[in-house]
């Protein structure tokens, strides 16, 4: 006899969601301390440039997977998901590469404060991941794919 999978619970994945949400806010508070005790000396030019790259990379998979891994979870007849439970388990699934994608931005931030000191790098790559996370709350009850805001 073979188990189904079981459906994720909307609290299950509300509370994901708020622990991407709280990551690059400790991101950021953790590099605020960091920053006290650091001389700034500036960016390392090539190596910010690579970051940078990085984190717009990161955030455009974020954008282009998600919707790739739920394109087969879908009835083509009933625009209906296949099946409840799988659909349910794949949508979070790709929601937390979305989140993780879309965390990046903060990460890299922290990492170029690590290197020069510079407080702003981890702020601005902070606050642009925690909109991008935001802008990204899972929805209540979604059926179609990429319905998520």
């Amino acid at each position: 006899m073979q188990r189904q999978p079981k459906a994720t619970t909307p609290n299950a994945i509300a509370m994901i969601w708020i622990g991407f949400i709280a990551a690059p806010a400790c991101y950021i508070v953790v590099g605020w301390f960091i920053a006290r005790d650091m001389t700034p000396v500036p960016y390392p030019q090539p190596l910010a440039s690579v970051f940078v790259l990085a984190a717009i990379g990161a955030v455009a998979l974020g954008y282009y997977l998600p919707p790739r891994l739920l394109k087969g979870t879908f009835d083509p007849r009933t625009a209906q998901p296949a099946a409840s439970a799988e659909y349910q388990r794949q949508y979070q699934t790709a929601m937390i590469i979305r989140w993780a994608c879309f965390e990046v931005p903060a990460v890299m931030g922290l990492v170029l404060l690590v290197l020069s000191g510079q407080l702003p790098a981890v702020i601005v790559g902070g606050a642009v991941a925690l909109a991008l996370i935001y802008g990204s709350r899972p929805q209540r009850g979604s059926t179609a794919a990429g319905s998520h805001r």
